[in-house]
């Protein structure tokens, strides 16, 4: 009988504590951090991080304060003032859909979100750094607006950036704000969910690798404001079937749009430099209107080298010169389009253009070419060059054009 008193009471004495801790678990709601920012979590799953100053570095190692409530917060708010957030904040609270960062706020640790349940986030413009591992394993993360004006770069050859599929697999939408200046190098490789992207009005440099391998995006619209697209920025977005270039784009460089499904592109007026490879192995491109005025090619080869349906390239009505290797090595070429004011072709423009069939040379005047390898390997017997009619008298006494099929138009 004594046993059994016993027994009886210590099992009261476990019951007592574990209501006790739990009251205590229960009652833990709020606090202090000896910096003075306080937390509080409300009845409606809002936890309210306020004050002035940091919070503490990292909670990978010690419990955050509002664990005993992890699985009630759906919504964290952090006020103005609040300067910093410690690494693994809110990692693993998987109720947490929602989150308003603050505008004292500048940096994005690791693991700060990650295996949470954020459907979308607004990253703020006073953001410079977000670690790679900030959104890990968010995999109901879809929408992501982009607003940090001066956010640092990524460094894909040591681990994949922030938003990749390993990382955010259902990230479907991302939204660059109107006050961004350059989209950072890599932030967004790997995306291979994006489907919709849109670009600020105030971008003027889209980084290196940006938007690397976003193999479902299927529609690129460069604004006005965008003067350079870093090397590999749209590599590998093999389902781009439609690209539009902003008027003030001064260069592209090297395998910016390699392998897209695009059928035709237009150059815009004002660029000036356009690189070997910018729209390689372009399978289906078959058209290509170029505006630029004076541009050069950068490298030794075509901007479309690879792009084995390309039949027709037009220059526009204010080019002034063809670049250099501009089209070298297009072996299915067909038709040249010159317009009238050109009055330079570059050194091996049109270098190896076999299937070449039909020259259109609107200029009054024929270009001086000086060597042989403007049109190396064209078939000048075989090819039709149609000239203003009033200036075929021109055309036929001058070097080298004179040995085309020349006839008036």
């Amino acid at each position: 009988m004594k046993i059994s008193i016993k027994f009886f009471a210590m099992a009261m004495l476990v019951v007592l504590l574990m209501v006790s801790n739990a009251a205590t678990a229960e009652a833990q709601t709020q606090g202090t951090f000896d910096s003075g920012v306080t937390w509080a979590f409300s009845s409606d799953g809002t936890l309210r991080i306020s004050g002035n100053g940091p919070m503490p570095i990292s909670f990978h190692a010690a419990v955050p304060p509002w664990e005993s409530v992890k699985n009630r917060i759906n919504t964290v708010i952090i006020e103005n003032g609040v300067t910093t957030l410690p690494i693994a904040a809110f990692s693993g609270i998987t109720t947490l859909t929602s989150i308003t960062i603050g505008n004292s706020i500048t940096e994005l640790p690791s693991n700060v979100l990650s295996r949470t349940g954020i459907t979308s986030i607004i990253i703020p413009e006073q953001i410079t750094s977000i670690n790679i591992e900030a959104f890990d394993g968010t995999t109901r993360l879809e929408t992501v607006y982009f607003n940090a004006v001066n956010c640092a770069d990524f460094m894909p050859a040591f681990a994949h950036p922030p938003f990749h599929n390993t990382r955010s697999p259902a990230l479907k939408t991302v939204v660059i704000g109107d006050k961004v200046l350059k989209i950072p190098n890599s932030i967004f490789s790997g995306v291979t969910a994006l489907t919709s992207l849109t670009i600020g009005n105030s971008v003027n440099e889209i980084g290196d690798r940006s938007f690397n391998n976003c193999t479902s995006l299927t529609r690129i619209v460069i604004p006005d404001s965008v003067q350079t697209i870093g090397p590999f920025a749209f590599n590998g977005c093999t389902n781009v079937t439609s690209i539009s270039l902003g008027r003030e784009l001064i260069t592209i460089r090297q395998s910016a749009f390699v392998g897209t499904r695009i059928t035709e592109i237009t150059i815009p007026e004002n660029l000036t430099r356009l690189w070997e490879g910018s729209f390689e192995n372009s399978s289906r491109l078959r058209t290509v209107y170029f505006n630029a005025i004076n541009c050069e090619i950068g490298g030794v080869g075509s901007p479309f080298k690879g792009s084995q349906a390309l039949e027709s390239i037009i220059f526009g009505p204010n080019v002034r010169q063809i670049p250099a290797t501009v089209a070298f090595q297009l072996t299915s070429l067909e038709s040249i389009t010159i317009g009238s004011r050109v009055n330079q072709i570059g050194d091996r423009a049109f270098y190896g253009c076999i299937a070449l069939e039909e020259i259109i040379n609107n200029a009054a005047r024929p270009q001086a070419m000086n060597n042989a390898m403007f049109f190396y390997d064209v078939d000048k017997s075989f090819c039709t060059l149609r000239v203003p009619a009033a200036s075929l008298a021109a055309y036929r006494a001058a070097n080298f054009w004179k040995d085309f099929q020349i006839v008036g138009q």
